[in-house]
């Protein structure tokens, strides 16, 4: 069971006092407008109950699959990234789609299929269209497999795809890939920044993610545990909170940038300016300033800091380990890798719920995202650099050591 604390830190740092003061109105969150689905949505939940358990030669399926045996299908994040591009090429080729995800344990113990029911554990046939090999057999990065991504972006060969059967993936690309049979209005537009997190794509692959998931019992038992715990009241306050991908995961020996447009920021500046922000948050979508903010981080140390109250004001989180599935879990008995996961799940929708989410370049925030029903957020990037602008011009970037000139230089 999740344990969480709603302890937040007693003794601030008047560093950080300091520059609460200084700085007012600095961030602003991003909320996308009211989700407006896809109309193809509902044709094709027809479609697949029509054909799922069809065994007429007519039923070609599009299979997502991370085997128990396997060890390299990545990020929880990444792979519902990867999951979502498989329901667009299969809405868009007309086949039927389906998830085996079985490792470290099987998806449906932490989200069930909604309106459409991927899942293969009803089907009989299910070992046999598993043992599937053909051409377009892909793995992690759907360019890597020309054929199939001729296919499906260009119309290449596409006879011959349309006439397999079964095809089965684990890709993790991007969700908005191009396809060749697509309308180009169904995308929404992106500003250019380089981001994979605009707005409008947000609000759209989140229809997408609601459509195909809703969260088990058992994973929504544990979220309001987890609530009450933290706020201690069984119906939470409107909160915000914090994903700060950052590195430091059980298993994760180094730092990662995965927005690399941050590789030069300290982790000191990172949490100075999300305390900045997460202020701003709860100003711009009336939250009671009081109200601590959430944060889910895979910073191991920076985590336990915050739940013994050692660390910053204003911030709680829950009471567990963030372990990374790829690198960790394997290791670990089946009880173990349950717990781990569901923990690692309940962090998810816990930030999921909040009004307003400070988020990383990171799967795990979009897929909070994703699942939240106003898709409200500040990327990290942005954050950093709007509370930048108060701080007087005090460089807080890493610093490169000239050991030779005994001088410091900052980082571009």
């Amino acid at each position: 069971m999740v344990v969480a604390t709603a302890r937040a830190a007693a003794a601030p740092w008047l560093g950080v006092v300091l520059l609460l003061q200084l700085i007012h109105g600095t961030s602003s969150a991003t909320s996308s407008s009211p989700e407006k689905c896809p109309g193809w949505l509902d044709d094709y939940a027809a479609m697949h109950k029509q054909h799922k358990n069809d065994p007429s030669s007519s039923t070609r399926y599009l299979i997502w699959y991370c085997p128990a045996s396997e060890h390299h299908c990545r990020g929880f994040g990444d792979r519902i990234r990867g999951m979502l591009l498989a329901f667009r090429i299969a809405a868009a080729f007309n086949r039927v789609l389906l998830f085996k995800w079985e490792e470290p344990i099987d998806l449906e113990v932490v989200m069930h299929p909604n309106r459409i029911n991927w899942s293969m554990l009803d089907m009989d046939n299910a070992d046999q269209l598993l043992a599937t090999q053909n051409d377009y057999t892909t793995d992690i990065w759907l360019m890597h497999n020309t054929k199939f991504a001729d296919a499906v972006r260009d119309g290449k060969g596409l006879r011959e795809f349309n006439a397999t059967k079964v095809v089965i993936a684990k890709f993790l690309d991007w969700p908005s890939m191009r396809l060749w049979k697509q309308d180009p209005r169904e995308l929404p537009p992106t500003t250019g920044k380089g981001s994979q997190m605009e707005p409008g794509m947000v609000a759209y692959l989140g229809c997408l993610a609601k459509f195909l998931f809703t969260p088990s019992e058992e994973l929504q038992r544990r979220t309001d545990e987890a609530l009450q715990a933290l706020y201690g009241r069984p119906k939470p306050p409107s909160y915000v909170a914090w994903h700060w991908r950052t590195g430091g995961q059980e298993g994760e020996t180094y730092q990662v940038a995965k927005d690399s447009r941050l590789k030069a920021t300290s982790r000191l500046h990172m949490l100075l300016s999300a305390l900045v922000c997460l202020d701003s948050m709860k100003e711009q979508y009336g939250v009671t300033v009081d109200t601590a903010a959430v944060l889910a981080t895979d910073l191991n140390p920076v985590r336990s800091m915050v739940i013994e109250g050692k660390l910053a004001p204003g911030l709680v989180a829950l009471d567990i380990k963030a372990a990374h599935p790829e690198k960790v879990l394997t290791e670990k008995s089946k009880a173990e890798m349950t717990e781990i996961s569901m923990a690692a799940w309940t962090d998810i929708m816990v930030l999921a719920q909040a009004e307003c989410l400070l988020a990383s370049e990171s799967g795990f925030s979009l897929v909070a995202l994703l699942m939240s029903a106003n898709h409200c957020f500040q990327q990290m990037y942005d954050c950093t650099r709007d509370a930048a602008k108060a701080l007087g011009g005090v460089p807080l970037h890493r610093m490169s050591h000239h050991r030779r000139l005994g001088q410091h230089t900052s980082l571009p």
